[in-house]
C-alpha cells in the first residue's frame, strides 16, 4: 500500500484551530501518511496579494486528499480577491458537496441516516453580481450538464448506501421550481 499524501489548508478563522487538531488525529490514524500544510485565505491575501497561491494549488492537484479549514470573506468588494475555496473547487473539478447526516444514540430523533448531495460548481456562488447604492443583483446560472451530473451522483450514492444498509434506494429532490421556474425548473427536469 502506498503512503497517502494529504494537503492541509487551515485558511482563516476556525480553520487555524480545527486543521491542527485534525492533523493530530490523522497522524494517529495514518502514521505513514505525509501531511503537508499549505497557505490560502483572506489573511494570506492581505499579506501577499493572493488568496490561493499556485504552489498550494499544485500541491492540491498532486495530493491524495485535501483538508480545507475555513476561509474569511471580506465585507466589502476587494479588488483581486477571489475566495480560495471556490477557486480550489473549480480548479479541481469538485462539483459534489456530500454531507452525511446521522442521529446519535440518545440524541434527538433516532434513525436519521441520510446523505445531502448539493451541486457545488455553479449557481449564486459562481455567478457575477452587481451592487448599486440601494440595490444589488446576483445572477444564478444553472446548466443541464451540471444538473444531470449531480443527479447521477445522487443516484449512485443512493444505490451504494442502499446496498450497504440492505434497504431500497431513495432520492428526494429539493427545489423551488414553483417560484424559480427557469433555474430550478431546468434542475428538476434534469
Amino acid at each position: 500500500m502506498t503512503k497517502a499524501h494529504i494537503v492541509l489548508i487551515p485558511g482563516d478563522g476556525v480553520g487555524q484551530e480545527v486543521i491542527p487538531a485534525a492533523a493530530t488525529v490523522l497522524r494517529r490514524l495514518l502514521p505513514e501518511a505525509t501531511l503537508t500544510e499549505a497557505p490560502a485565505g483572506f489573511a494570506y491575501f492581505q499579506q501577499v496579494g493572493e488568496a490561493l497561491p499556485e504552489a498550494t494549488l499544485t500541491l492540491a492537484r498532486q495530493a491524495d486528499a485535501v483538508l480545507f479549514g475555513a476561509t474569511a470573506s471580506p465585507l466589502q468588494p476587494t479588488p483581486g480577491y477571489r475566495s480560495p475555496i471556490l477557486a480550489l473547487r473549480q480548479a479541481l473539478g469538485l462539483y459534489a458537496n456530500l454531507r452525511p447526516v446521522r442521529s446519535l444514540p440518545g440524541v434527538g430523533r433516532a434513525g436519521v441516516d441520510m446523505l445531502i448531495v448539493r451541486e457545488n460548481s455553479e449557481g449564486l456562488y459562481y455567478s457575477p453580481g452587481f451592487r448599486a447604492v440601494d440595490w444589488a443583483l446576483n445572477k444564478r446560472i444553472i446548466t443541464r450538464r451540471a444538473s444531470e451530473r449531480i443527479a447521477h451522483t445522487a443516484f449512485r450514492w443512493a444505490l451504494r448506501r442502499a446496498a450497504q444498509r440492505r434497504r431500497p434506494p431513495r432520492v428526494t429532490v429539493i427545489h423551488k421550481a414553483n417560484v424559480l421556474r427557469h433555474t430550478d425548473g431546468l434542475f428538476r427536469e434534469a
